[in-house]
Protein backbone atom coordinates (compact mmCIF):
# COMPACT_ATOMS: atom_id res chain seq x y z
CA UNK A 1 0.00 0.00 0.00
CA UNK A 2 1.47 3.30 -0.79
CA UNK A 3 2.18 6.05 1.75
CA UNK A 4 -0.31 8.71 2.39
CA UNK A 5 1.00 11.84 0.25
CA UNK A 6 2.50 14.97 2.34
CA UNK A 7 0.72 18.47 2.36
CA UNK A 8 2.88 21.12 3.75
CA UNK A 9 0.25 24.13 5.05
CA UNK A 10 1.51 27.52 5.93
CA UNK A 11 -0.32 30.57 6.96
CA UNK A 12 1.20 34.22 8.44
CA UNK A 13 -1.88 35.80 9.51
CA UNK A 14 -5.30 35.23 11.51
CA UNK A 15 -6.83 35.84 8.39
CA UNK A 16 -4.61 33.96 5.82
CA UNK A 17 -4.59 31.31 8.79
CA UNK A 18 -8.72 31.32 9.17
CA UNK A 19 -9.27 30.73 5.12
CA UNK A 20 -6.94 27.39 5.09
CA UNK A 21 -7.73 25.90 8.79
CA UNK A 22 -10.90 24.46 7.67
CA UNK A 23 -9.62 22.74 4.71
CA UNK A 24 -6.44 20.78 6.80
CA UNK A 25 -9.17 18.91 8.17
CA UNK A 26 -10.46 17.89 5.01
CA UNK A 27 -7.34 16.98 3.52
CA UNK A 28 -6.03 15.34 6.14
CA UNK A 29 -8.38 12.40 5.68
CA UNK A 30 -5.95 10.44 3.38
CA UNK A 31 -3.28 12.68 3.39
CA UNK A 32 -0.97 13.16 6.24
CA UNK A 33 -1.23 17.10 6.52
CA UNK A 34 1.85 19.16 8.48
CA UNK A 35 0.74 22.62 9.81
CA UNK A 36 3.03 25.81 10.00
CA UNK A 37 2.21 28.95 11.40
CA UNK A 38 4.06 32.29 11.68
CA UNK A 39 3.32 34.55 14.27
CA UNK A 40 0.07 35.39 14.79
CA UNK A 41 -1.44 32.67 12.97
CA UNK A 42 -0.86 30.15 15.59
CA UNK A 43 -3.91 31.69 17.55
CA UNK A 44 -5.80 30.08 14.91
CA UNK A 45 -3.69 26.59 13.72
CA UNK A 46 -2.10 25.44 17.19
CA UNK A 47 -5.30 23.34 17.64
CA UNK A 48 -4.66 21.77 14.54
CA UNK A 49 -1.17 20.90 15.31
CA UNK A 50 0.89 23.58 13.93
CA UNK A 51 4.17 24.18 14.52
CA UNK A 52 5.56 28.20 14.85
CA UNK A 53 8.08 29.18 12.61
CA UNK A 54 9.43 32.88 12.47
CA UNK A 55 12.90 32.03 11.26
CA UNK A 56 13.71 31.85 7.42
CA UNK A 57 16.63 29.00 8.28
CA UNK A 58 14.10 27.37 10.38
CA UNK A 59 11.16 27.06 7.36
CA UNK A 60 14.41 25.97 5.32
CA UNK A 61 15.04 22.50 7.22
CA UNK A 62 11.37 22.34 8.34
CA UNK A 63 10.62 21.66 4.24
CA UNK A 64 13.40 19.86 3.75
CA UNK A 65 12.39 17.23 6.56
CA UNK A 66 8.99 17.22 5.54
CA UNK A 67 9.88 16.51 1.89
CA UNK A 68 6.21 17.56 0.67
CA UNK A 69 4.29 16.32 -2.08
CA UNK A 70 2.27 19.48 -2.31
CA UNK A 71 2.58 22.86 -0.81
CA UNK A 72 -0.53 24.70 0.51
CA UNK A 73 0.31 28.97 1.22
CA UNK A 74 -1.90 31.08 2.05
CA UNK A 75 -0.87 34.22 0.61
CA UNK A 76 1.39 37.04 3.23
CA UNK A 77 0.02 39.55 4.80
CA UNK A 78 2.67 40.70 6.41
CA UNK A 79 3.90 44.19 5.13
CA UNK A 80 6.77 43.67 7.58
CA UNK A 81 9.34 40.53 6.84
CA UNK A 82 10.77 38.00 7.86
CA UNK A 83 8.16 36.47 4.44
CA UNK A 84 8.00 32.73 6.12
CA UNK A 85 5.44 32.15 3.90
CA UNK A 86 7.18 33.38 0.58
CA UNK A 87 10.25 31.01 1.43
CA UNK A 88 7.93 27.83 2.05
CA UNK A 89 6.77 28.66 -1.99
CA UNK A 90 10.03 29.61 -3.56
CA UNK A 91 11.36 26.15 -2.26
CA UNK A 92 8.64 24.31 -3.51
CA UNK A 93 9.20 25.75 -7.04
CA UNK A 94 12.19 25.08 -6.32
CA UNK A 95 11.84 21.78 -5.65
CA UNK A 96 9.40 21.44 -8.32
CA UNK A 97 6.17 20.55 -6.22
CA UNK A 98 2.95 22.04 -6.96
CA UNK A 99 2.54 25.19 -5.15
CA UNK A 100 -1.18 26.28 -4.06
CA UNK A 101 -1.98 29.34 -2.83
CA UNK A 102 -4.98 30.81 -1.51
CA UNK A 103 -5.76 34.40 -1.08
CA UNK A 104 -8.54 35.08 1.53
CA UNK A 105 -9.44 38.85 0.54
CA UNK A 106 -9.07 40.98 -2.75
CA UNK A 107 -5.89 42.52 -3.97
CA UNK A 108 -3.26 40.40 -1.35
CA UNK A 109 -1.16 39.41 -4.25
CA UNK A 110 0.01 42.52 -5.00
CA UNK A 111 1.61 43.80 -1.70
CA UNK A 112 5.03 44.10 -2.38
CA UNK A 113 6.32 41.01 -0.90
CA UNK A 114 4.38 39.37 -2.74
CA UNK A 115 5.08 40.54 -6.25
CA UNK A 116 7.09 37.32 -7.35
CA UNK A 117 4.18 34.60 -6.00
CA UNK A 118 2.49 34.42 -9.53
CA UNK A 119 5.84 33.02 -11.41
CA UNK A 120 6.16 30.32 -8.31
CA UNK A 121 2.75 29.14 -8.02
CA UNK A 122 0.22 26.67 -10.32
CA UNK A 123 -2.65 27.65 -9.21
CA UNK A 124 -4.90 30.15 -6.63
CA UNK A 125 -8.20 29.95 -4.71
CA UNK A 126 -9.68 33.53 -4.71
CA UNK A 127 -12.89 33.68 -2.59
CA UNK A 128 -14.80 35.88 -5.78
CA UNK A 129 -15.06 36.70 -9.19
CA UNK A 130 -13.76 40.04 -8.54
CA UNK A 131 -10.64 39.06 -6.64
CA UNK A 132 -10.37 36.65 -9.97
CA UNK A 133 -10.65 39.68 -12.10
CA UNK A 134 -7.30 41.49 -10.62
CA UNK A 135 -5.06 38.07 -11.04
CA UNK A 136 -6.34 37.99 -14.48
CA UNK A 137 -5.53 41.72 -14.88
CA UNK A 138 -2.17 41.63 -13.50
CA UNK A 139 -1.12 38.42 -16.13
CA UNK A 140 -1.88 35.16 -14.33
CA UNK A 141 -2.32 32.70 -16.55
CA UNK A 142 -2.31 29.52 -14.59
CA UNK A 143 -5.35 28.08 -13.14
CA UNK A 144 -7.37 30.66 -11.06
CA UNK A 145 -10.15 28.49 -8.84
CA UNK A 146 -13.39 30.81 -8.02
CA UNK A 147 -13.93 28.76 -4.67
CA UNK A 148 -14.63 31.39 -1.45
CA UNK A 149 -13.03 31.31 1.30
CA UNK A 150 -13.77 28.77 4.03
CA UNK A 151 -13.61 31.09 6.96
CA UNK A 152 -16.96 32.17 5.81
CA UNK A 153 -18.64 29.09 6.00
CA UNK A 154 -19.27 29.54 9.33
CA UNK A 155 -21.80 32.49 8.58
CA UNK A 156 -24.15 30.19 6.45
CA UNK A 157 -25.16 28.28 9.90
CA UNK A 158 -25.07 31.23 12.34
CA UNK A 159 -28.48 32.35 13.83
CA UNK A 160 -27.56 36.07 13.97
CA UNK A 161 -30.54 37.33 15.74
CA UNK A 162 -29.68 34.38 18.02
CA UNK A 163 -26.22 35.76 18.76
CA UNK A 164 -27.33 39.15 18.69
CA UNK A 165 -29.19 38.61 22.06
CA UNK A 166 -27.09 36.14 23.64
CA UNK A 167 -23.92 38.28 23.12
CA UNK A 168 -25.73 41.76 23.54
CA UNK A 169 -27.07 39.52 27.32
CA UNK A 170 -23.14 38.71 27.96
CA UNK A 171 -22.45 41.87 27.68
CA UNK A 172 -25.17 44.03 29.59
CA UNK A 173 -26.82 45.91 26.60
CA UNK A 174 -30.36 46.29 26.42
CA UNK A 175 -31.96 44.85 22.84
CA UNK A 176 -32.49 48.41 21.90
CA UNK A 177 -29.17 50.10 22.41
CA UNK A 178 -27.35 51.17 19.28
CA UNK A 179 -23.96 50.17 18.92
CA UNK A 180 -21.30 50.44 16.60
CA UNK A 181 -18.15 48.48 15.73
CA UNK A 182 -14.73 50.07 14.42
CA UNK A 183 -12.37 47.59 13.23
CA UNK A 184 -8.69 48.84 13.70
CA UNK A 185 -6.41 48.33 10.91
CA UNK A 186 -3.34 49.55 12.99
CA UNK A 187 -0.80 47.38 12.15
CA UNK A 188 3.03 48.86 12.09
CA UNK A 189 2.61 49.39 8.52
CA UNK A 190 -0.96 51.21 8.57
CA UNK A 191 -1.29 52.55 12.48
CA UNK A 192 -0.98 56.79 11.29
CA UNK A 193 -3.63 56.04 8.85
CA UNK A 194 -5.65 53.83 11.34
CA UNK A 195 -5.02 56.43 14.23
CA UNK A 196 -6.45 59.80 11.73
CA UNK A 197 -9.28 57.31 10.45
CA UNK A 198 -10.04 56.54 14.15
CA UNK A 199 -10.36 60.19 14.99
CA UNK A 200 -12.23 61.31 12.35
CA UNK A 201 -14.83 57.78 12.96
CA UNK A 202 -14.82 59.22 17.24
CA UNK A 203 -15.69 63.26 15.61
CA UNK A 204 -18.38 61.48 13.59
CA UNK A 205 -19.73 59.77 16.54
CA UNK A 206 -19.95 62.90 18.89
CA UNK A 207 -21.83 65.09 16.88
CA UNK A 208 -24.03 61.65 16.55
CA UNK A 209 -25.09 61.50 20.20
CA UNK A 210 -26.25 64.81 20.07
CA UNK A 211 -29.29 63.17 18.81
CA UNK A 212 -29.29 59.39 19.26
CA UNK A 213 -27.01 58.22 21.12
CA UNK A 214 -24.87 55.23 20.21
CA UNK A 215 -22.24 53.02 22.07
CA UNK A 216 -18.91 52.14 20.35
CA UNK A 217 -16.95 48.90 20.27
CA UNK A 218 -13.29 49.75 19.19
CA UNK A 219 -11.57 46.74 18.11
CA UNK A 220 -7.78 46.64 17.32
CA UNK A 221 -6.19 44.83 14.59
CA UNK A 222 -4.82 41.62 15.51
CA UNK A 223 -1.16 42.27 14.84
CA UNK A 224 -1.75 45.60 16.64
CA UNK A 225 1.21 47.45 18.43
CA UNK A 226 -0.03 50.19 20.02
CA UNK A 227 -3.81 50.40 20.90
CA UNK A 228 -4.30 53.77 24.05
CA UNK A 229 -5.35 55.96 21.17
CA UNK A 230 -8.64 54.19 20.53
CA UNK A 231 -9.16 55.42 24.36
CA UNK A 232 -7.83 58.50 23.57
CA UNK A 233 -9.47 60.01 21.02
CA UNK A 234 -13.26 58.20 21.86
CA UNK A 235 -13.31 60.57 24.74
CA UNK A 236 -16.75 61.49 25.94
CA UNK A 237 -17.81 58.80 23.96
CA UNK A 238 -20.12 55.61 25.80
CA UNK A 239 -17.50 52.63 24.87
CA UNK A 240 -17.83 49.35 25.81
CA UNK A 241 -14.90 46.60 26.71
CA UNK A 242 -15.11 43.61 25.08
CA UNK A 243 -11.39 42.64 25.65
CA UNK A 244 -12.55 39.21 26.84
CA UNK A 245 -13.47 38.58 23.41
CA UNK A 246 -10.52 37.42 21.34
CA UNK A 247 -11.77 37.99 18.43
CA UNK A 248 -13.96 41.19 16.77
CA UNK A 249 -15.68 38.69 14.05
CA UNK A 250 -17.12 37.11 17.53
CA UNK A 251 -19.07 40.62 18.47
CA UNK A 252 -19.81 41.64 15.15
CA UNK A 253 -23.65 40.12 15.77
CA UNK A 254 -24.41 42.95 18.10
CA UNK A 255 -23.08 45.87 16.20
CA UNK A 256 -25.97 47.56 14.01
CA UNK A 257 -23.06 49.02 11.59
CA UNK A 258 -19.43 47.48 11.38
CA UNK A 259 -16.78 50.93 10.45
CA UNK A 260 -13.71 50.42 8.89
CA UNK A 261 -11.33 51.29 6.56
CA UNK A 262 -10.95 48.39 4.49
CA UNK A 263 -10.98 45.68 7.21
CA UNK A 264 -12.17 42.42 6.43
CA UNK A 265 -14.73 42.98 9.22
CA UNK A 266 -16.05 44.55 6.61
CA UNK A 267 -16.38 41.74 4.64
CA UNK A 268 -18.00 39.48 7.42
CA UNK A 269 -20.64 42.27 7.64
CA UNK A 270 -21.62 41.61 4.46
CA UNK A 271 -22.05 37.69 4.68
CA UNK A 272 -23.78 38.49 8.53
CA UNK A 273 -26.35 41.16 6.38
CA UNK A 274 -24.57 43.56 8.74
CA UNK A 275 -24.76 47.68 7.50
CA UNK A 276 -21.04 48.09 6.83
CA UNK A 277 -19.17 51.39 6.40
CA UNK A 278 -15.62 51.78 4.60
CA UNK A 279 -14.02 55.46 5.49
CA UNK A 280 -11.25 55.98 2.62
CA UNK A 281 -10.03 59.65 3.39
CA UNK A 282 -7.43 61.08 1.55
CA UNK A 283 -3.87 59.86 2.22
CA UNK A 284 -5.85 57.39 4.36
CA UNK A 285 -7.93 54.59 3.44
CA UNK A 286 -7.70 55.55 -0.13
CA UNK A 287 -3.69 55.31 0.17
CA UNK A 288 -3.46 52.09 1.39
CA UNK A 289 -5.97 51.36 -1.44
CA UNK A 290 -3.80 52.56 -4.39
CA UNK A 291 -0.89 50.95 -3.08
CA UNK A 292 -2.95 47.42 -4.55
CA UNK A 293 -4.50 49.41 -7.79
CA UNK A 294 -7.51 49.85 -6.37
CA UNK A 295 -10.00 53.02 -6.50
CA UNK A 296 -12.51 51.90 -3.89
CA UNK A 297 -12.78 48.68 -1.71
CA UNK A 298 -14.91 46.38 -3.79
CA UNK A 299 -17.83 45.54 -1.51
CA UNK A 300 -18.03 49.24 -2.17
CA UNK A 301 -18.48 48.82 -5.66
CA UNK A 302 -20.97 46.32 -5.20
CA UNK A 303 -23.21 48.23 -2.79
CA UNK A 304 -22.60 45.82 -0.25
CA UNK A 305 -21.79 48.29 2.14
CA UNK A 306 -21.31 52.14 2.43
CA UNK A 307 -18.05 54.30 0.93
CA UNK A 308 -17.35 57.46 2.88
CA UNK A 309 -14.73 59.69 0.88
CA UNK A 310 -15.13 63.07 2.50
CA UNK A 311 -13.02 64.12 4.85
CA UNK A 312 -15.60 66.08 7.15
CA UNK A 313 -17.10 63.95 9.51
CA UNK A 314 -20.36 65.18 8.95
CA UNK A 315 -20.56 62.82 5.87
CA UNK A 316 -19.94 59.99 7.87
CA UNK A 317 -22.64 60.94 10.73
CA UNK A 318 -25.16 61.09 7.59
CA UNK A 319 -24.36 57.47 6.72
CA UNK A 320 -24.66 56.54 10.20
CA UNK A 321 -28.13 58.32 10.70
CA UNK A 322 -29.37 56.56 7.39
CA UNK A 323 -28.56 53.28 9.04
CA UNK A 324 -30.84 54.00 11.69
CA UNK A 325 -33.68 55.96 10.72
CA UNK A 326 -33.87 54.94 6.77
CA UNK A 327 -35.25 51.42 5.92
CA UNK A 328 -34.80 51.43 2.66
CA UNK A 329 -31.45 52.46 2.60
CA UNK A 330 -30.95 49.40 5.16
CA UNK A 331 -32.78 46.97 2.62
CA UNK A 332 -30.86 48.32 -0.82
CA UNK A 333 -27.79 47.69 1.12
CA UNK A 334 -28.72 43.63 1.88
CA UNK A 335 -30.24 42.99 -1.36
CA UNK A 336 -26.41 44.01 -2.70
CA UNK A 337 -24.82 41.92 0.26
CA UNK A 338 -27.15 38.83 -0.31
CA UNK A 339 -26.29 39.35 -4.46
CA UNK A 340 -22.71 39.53 -3.84
CA UNK A 341 -21.42 37.04 -0.86
CA UNK A 342 -23.61 34.50 -0.94
CA UNK A 343 -23.43 31.57 1.32
CA UNK A 344 -23.31 27.60 1.02
CA UNK A 345 -20.72 26.23 3.58
CA UNK A 346 -19.07 25.27 0.64
CA UNK A 347 -15.83 26.65 0.47
CA UNK A 348 -13.24 24.28 2.36
CA UNK A 349 -14.80 21.31 -0.10
CA UNK A 350 -14.25 23.07 -2.96
CA UNK A 351 -10.65 23.94 -2.17
CA UNK A 352 -10.18 20.58 -0.40
CA UNK A 353 -11.34 18.81 -4.54
CA UNK A 354 -8.90 21.18 -6.18
CA UNK A 355 -6.10 20.61 -4.10
CA UNK A 356 -6.23 17.01 -4.28
CA UNK A 357 -6.17 17.53 -8.61
CA UNK A 358 -2.39 18.27 -8.04
CA UNK A 359 -1.48 15.28 -5.88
Amino acid sequence: MAAPKIILCIADAPGPAEMLAPVIPLLGKDCEVRVVAVGTAMSILEPLGAILCNDISAAQDVFEQSKPDLLVSAISSLAQGPYINNTFVQMGHTYGIPVISLQDIWGNHRWPQNKDIGSRINAVCVPDEFAASLWKDDGFTKDIFVTGNPAFDRFAVMDTLKERTRIRIQLGLNKNERVLLYAGQGTPYHIEQDKKTFAYVADAIRALNETMPVTLIARPHPRAIETDYYKKYSRDINTLDTSSFAFADNLLPIADAVIAMTSTSLVHACYLRIPGVSVLLTGQGRALLAQIGLDDFPSNIMGATAGVYDDDPAALQKILEKIFTDASFCVRMHACQEKNFPLDGGAARRIMAMIKKFL
